[in-house]
């Protein structure tokens, strides 16, 4: 049994099909690489809102991903293969779960706390098998968690002061303004903010 090993370009069962021509690999590498410039759009809004952190991650992630794509297909390596991959695949991860955690209005303490979970997690993810499409599922599952861990911190905060007024009251027609309050203001809250 023998086989042939072909480059970019070609394929088949001896190598002798044209798959994409030299003009159209020069095409698609160019528009691939520039893809990434798509990262400038979330960054300049993060430097808008002097966010910072994320401002750094958006960059990053743009950068890391024009450099993985550029060594991907053939043109110019600035580090191993396996490094960009690496960077590629955690940075676009922590952006996405940087996103949801950014969202979440808490306070710095605890998004530094979720931040730092997010950092050992997405990195063991994108170490162990960065092109698996399971990690999608897991990422956005992730920053789910995270930003529905920080609207339930908010909520109990801010509306400490109904939970801890309710008593056992058999009057329940004098209950439903109160419901109906804190229903229509957390709706006002959600809409302000996003």
């Amino acid at each position: 049994n023998s086989f042939c090993t072909c480059d970019r370009d070609h394929g088949g069962f001896d190598c002798s099909d044209e798959l994409v021509s030299p003009n159209g690999h020069i095409r698609q590498s160019v528009f691939l690489i520039a893809s990434n410039a798509a990262a400038i759009l979330p960054a300049f809004w993060a430097l808008r809102q002097k966010a910072f952190a994320e401002w750094i991650l958006y960059t990053s992630s743009g950068i890391s991903s024009a450099l993985y794509h550029s060594c991907d297909v053939g043109t110019w390596c600035i580090l191993s293969f396996r490094v960009l991959q690496f960077l590629d695949f955690w940075l676009s991860f922590m952006a996405v779960v940087g996103t949801f955690i950014y969202m979440a209005t808490i306070k710095e303490a605890s998004k530094r706390a979720m931040h730092t979970a997010v950092f050992i997690l997405t990195a063991i993810l994108a170490a162990t098998g960065a092109t698996r499409s399971a990690n999608i599922g897991i990422v956005i599952a992730i920053g789910s968690f995270g930003l529905l861990i920080g609207w339930i911190l908010e909520f109990s905060t801010a509306r400490r002061f109904v939970c801890c007024s309710w008593r056992i009251n058999l009057n329940v027609p004098h209950r439903w303004p109160n419901l109906a309050a804190l229903f229509w203001n957390t709706l006002e809250m959600l809409n302000k903010r996003f």
